[in-house]
Formats: C-alpha cells, sequence, structure tokens
C-alpha cells in the first residue's frame, strides 16, 4: 500500500508538468488502477474462505442459480419469497466457468464490488465542478469506498448489494457524459444500467428516480425534449419483460410482505408510528447502535469508524459552506441518499437498522468523509499540512481500524451468522441444491 501511495505522490509531481488532456488522462488512468488495485487487494484477502462456511441465504440463491439452466428466460422467479433473476444468471455463468463451489458463488460479488469502486472515478470525473478539487475526489471517493467495513463486507459474500451499487455509479456515469458532451450514446447507456438496476435488487426498483430527475433538469434547460424519450425508451425497453411478468403474474410479493404502508391490518397511526422509529433507528444506526445481523456487521456496532464520524461531521459543514461550488454532485448525492434509505425507512421495524438495504448510500458517505478531509486540511493549513499526506495518513487509519474490526471482532461471530457448514460442490452432489416444485 505504501509503495502505491508514493507512486501516487510521484504523480502529483508529474501531473503538472503535462499539459492539457494528456495530464488528465493519465491521472485518470492511474487513479483508476490504483483503485482497482486497493479495492481488490481488501476484497480477495483470504477469499472466499472469510466468512468460511455458507448462509441460508447463499444456499438458496444457488438453487435459484441452478433452476434456471435450460429454461426460457424468465425475468422473475418465485422461489424463495421471490428474486428478479438477473443477478442469478450471473452466478449461473460463474457456476459454468468455475464449477460449483463456494468461490464461484461469491466472485460475482467480490468482481462487482472492485467495478463499483472503479467505476467512482469515471462519475466524478464527469461533475462540473473545479479542476483542482475533481483532482482530489477523483482519487478520494473510490479508496473510501474500498476502504470501508460496510462495503468489503457485502463483496465477500454471495449478496448482490455490489451489483447493484455498480449499475447505479455507471447509469450516472454515462448520464452526466451525456450532460458534458451531448452524447446520445452516453444516455442509452445511462437507460440501459438504469434498467438493469431495475431488474436487480429490489432496491433497484426506485434508482431510476435519480436519473430521470436529473436528465428532466437537464432537458427543461436545454428544451432537448426529445433526449427524455430516448432514455426513457432504452430504459422501459429492458424493464418491459419483468414489468409485463409483474402485470401477467402478480407483483412483486417480496416487496409488498416487506413494507408496512401496504399492510392493510395497520392504521395510519400505526404507520406513522413505524416510520418515526425507523427514521430515528437509522440515524442511530450511523452513530450509535448499528445492524445486529452478524452477516451485515458486527452485531450492533456503529456503521461508521470512530474515524469516519468525524470526517462526515466536518464534511457535512463544508459541504452547506461550499453548496453553490459543489451543486452537482451535492444535489446529486442528496437525492441518492434519500432513495437509497425510503426503501428500509418503509420496511417493518424490528427489521430494522438494515446495512444491506441500506447499501447505496455509500458512495453519497464517501463524498462526504473526502470533503472533511478538505475540512480538516483547511483547519491545519497554519501547520503547512500537504492535503494528500493528510489524506494518505486518514486513509491508512481508517483502513486499518476497519480491518481489524472485521478480521478481530466480526470474523469469530460468522460461525453463528453462516451456519451451512458442507461445502457447495458436496451439497450439490448429495442432491441438495434442487428445488422441489
Amino acid at each position: 500500500m505504501s509503495k502505491l501511495l508514493l507512486k501516487a505522490y510521484f504523480m502529483r509531481l508529474l501531473y503538472p508538468k503535462l499539459k492539457g488532456n494528456a495530464a488528465k488522462k493519465l491521472y485518470e488512468v492511474f487513479v483508476l488502477v490504483l483503485s482497482i488495485i486497493f479495492s481488490s487487494a481488501i476484497i480477495l484477502w483470504d477469499f472466499p474462505n472469510t466468512p468460511k462456511n455458507l448462509d441460508f441465504d447463499e444456499v438458496e440463491f444457488a438453487r435459484l442459480a441452478l433452476d434456471l439452466e435450460g429454461k426460457p428466460y424468465t425475468p422473475y422467479h418465485p422461489y424463495a419469497t421471490g428474486h428478479t433473476t438477473l443477478y442469478y444468471y450471473i452466478i449461473l455463468l460463474s457456476f459454468k466457468i468455475f464449477g460449483i463451489t463456494n468461490f464461484a458463488l461469491r466472485f460475482p460479488s467480490a468482481l462487482f464490488g472492485i467495478i463499483a469502486a472503479a467505476s467512482l472515478v469515471f462519475l466524478v470525473k464527469e461533475f462540473d465542478i473545479n479542476k483542482k478539487l475533481k483532482t482530489k475526489l477523483i482519487l478520494f471517493l473510490p479508496l473510501f469506498l474500498a476502504s470501508t467495513r460496510w462495503f468489503f463486507n457485502f463483496a465477500r459474500f454471495g449478496y448482490e448489494a455490489t451489483f447493484l451499487l455498480s449499475l447505479e455509479i455507471l447509469s450516472l456515469s454515462f448520464l452526466f457524459s451525456y450532460i458534458n458532451k451531448d452524447s446520445k450514446k452516453a444516455l442509452i447507456a445511462s437507460g440501459i444500467f438504469t434498467a438493469l438496476a431495475y431488474n436487480s435488487y429490489a432496491a433497484g426498483r426506485i434508482f431510476f428516480l435519480l436519473p430521470g430527475i436529473i436528465l428532466t433538469m437537464q432537458v427543461l434547460k436545454t428544451r432537448k425534449y426529445q433526449d427524455l424519450l430516448v432514455w426513457s425508451s432504452s430504459f422501459l425497453i429492458l424493464t418491459l419483460p419483468l414489468n409485463m411478468y409483474f402485470i401477467t403474474q402478480g407483483t412483486d410479493k417480496r416487496a409488498v410482505q416487506q413494507i408496512f404502508f401496504l399492510d392493510p391490518n395497520l392504521n395510519m397511526q400505526e404507520k406513522i408510528s413505524f416510520l418515526y422509529q425507523n427514521i430515528k433507528k437509522y440515524i442511530l444506526m450511523f452513530f450509535y447502535k448499528g445492524d445486529i445481523n452478524g452477516r451485515h456487521n458486527y452485531p450492533g456496532k456503529p456503521a461508521l469508524s470512530p474515524i469516519q464520524i468525524p470526517l462526515l461531521l466536518s464534511g457535512t459543514a463544508l459541504l452547506i459552506k461550499k453548496a453553490k461550488e459543489l451543486k452537482q454532485p451535492i444535489l446529486t448525492f442528496l437525492l441518492w441518499s434519500i432513495i437509497s434509505l425510503i426503501p428500509p425507512v418503509l420496511t417493518y421495524p424490528w427489521e430494522n437498522p438494515n446495512m444491506l438495504r441500506s447499501f447505496t448510500i455509500l458512495p453519497s458517505l464517501s463524498f462526504i468523509f473526502s470533503l472533511g478531509v478538505f475540512a480538516i486540511h483547511d483547519i491545519t493549513k497554519k501547520f503547512k499540512a500537504n492535503i494528500w499526506t493528510l489524506f494518505t495518513l486518514i486513509l491508512l487509519a481508517n483502513t486499518f481500524y476497519e480491518l481489524r474490526t472485521y478480521y478481530v471482532f466480526q470474523k469469530p461471530i460468522f460461525s453463528q451468522a453462516f451456519i451451512e457448514v458442507t461445502p457447495l460442490e458436496k451439497l450439490y452432489k448429495l442432491g441438495k441444491l434442487k428445488i422441489n416444485d
């Protein structure tokens, strides 16, 4: 890690001596490679042996994926409370490549975790902000994301949270590329990735609101109303099979079971009470009492580390101060945070706080952590502190703290959270991965 950071300093020396696009491209490529290496090192260390055993849901995901083989394409599978199938086709492909093993089941999650961290480089480079500020943010965001235990924990076993997050980041990256370059190809790509997010984890079903709002604001400014139609068309075409399934076969029963506002047995007063309880629980999740599920978190530990909390507070203060200068990213991350928290806040209070369902808030937090570094740097300027040195020290401290929490404290409780001790290949040989119709 120290060698990579030394190379980062070398790049900072080299970067000003290059001119125009050459400097910009070289720096972006360097940060992209560094993000991939850094996130890969964290996610793939002792992979997939930590956690050693399988989670009950992982076994069900394997069954669902294998059940798709040899059948006509279906966008939704009713097994295990019902799931959209996009991610399970990817798991099936992984089984074809690597065999039916724990590694194959978990590898897609790890791969998309690495892609999600790296994709932040493409998103930040498209923001309309000060060049010097962008130079820093383009490095800070991916590395803060990768070093967060909340992030790399879910990248290490077979859930689709990282898949959804990577799709959302790529959707926004292409959308801002369209805004900057007026590229119809980028606009269509944004619609495609938004549609893929819709076809992914249930929380992605409302993500389309974010690119939809941003694009509508842009269209109202440029009066290119046909562009809204182009994006909508690419989105609607790819979501049509799933929507037709819901229309003809019934609604997403998983979502209906989880959202308390749809419960006819609750009166409005009870629903408002549940909403208040959830909002309170999610505020406390960040600072006081986190998710108690041992698969998601070290039970009860706050979602933010003692290093991240001051970064969040100081970053929020700087965000307010620089609201005009950072208008585009602030609006994006603020709306993204709200949309990320809507699904979990609307689920029953006894299932909250839930760090899996609120997973896509992480890029927004990484943005505020980055601003926190700027705020601390402003305070320490009189000591002639270098912001790159400051960021390196904070990043290393946070990475060490998060890895220590994961391997020293969270790892020992995995034996209670991941209870299927039989490897996937043995379960398959024993015929225990078949769905009984």
